[in-house]
């Protein structure tokens, strides 16, 4: 399964390994992480969306790219960041408090964290942002977004994939499909 989800040249190359392999790069390069850490993911990769609560919808025309980051630098910062001083929380609005609160430990529990958010209010913000804003500019992410789930290791990317496909599959057999 890993060979489909994370080690194939996503279908939003269309087969341009030599492409995707400069796009990582030119990543890699803007936030400070190995091309071999960057892998786009999701329906962008497989042509399909794997979250089970979008009923497996086809990659379109207006579909957003999804980017898994391995970087235990990066992810350590983010939680150290976002566990710390209350003085830190206040300059965040209540509602994203509120989603980090809620949403973000059940992530970490799989080694995740899903910046889509909460990226400006982490330390790196200002880099990754950039570099987000430039790679929409570059071909075949042109005018798409870009989203990023940082993961603490290719452990966690690899647990995490594979908990929803299992969770997609479920689905799929309980609707009888």
């Amino acid at each position: 399964m890993s060979r489909y989800l994370l080690d194939s040249c996503p279908s939003i190359f269309d087969g341009d390994s030599a492409a995707y392999l400069q796009w990582r790069e030119d990543l890699g390069s803007r936030i400070e992480v190995d091309l071999r850490n960057i892998l786009v993911v999701g329906s962008s990769c497989v042509g399909v969306s794997l979250n089970p609560h979008k009923s497996f919808r086809s990659f379109g025309d207006h579909s957003d790219v999804d980017v898994a980051v391995v970087s235990q630098r990066h992810f350590d910062e983010s939680w150290r960041h976002l566990r710390g001083p209350k003085s830190r929380r206040a300059r965040m609005p209540h509602k994203i408090w509120k989603l980090i609160i809620t949403r973000t430990p059940e992530l970490v529990y799989w080694g995740a964290i899903n910046t889509d958010r909460i990226l400006p209010y982490l330390p790196f913000a200002r880099g990754w942002m950039s570099a987000i804003a430039w790679m929409a500019n570059q071909e075949p992410t042109v005018g798409r977004e870009i989203n990023i789930r940082l993961y603490r290791d290719i452990e966690s990317l690899r647990d995490y994939q594979l908990k929803s496909v299992r969770e997609a599959r479920k689905i799929r057999r309980e609707a009888g499909v």
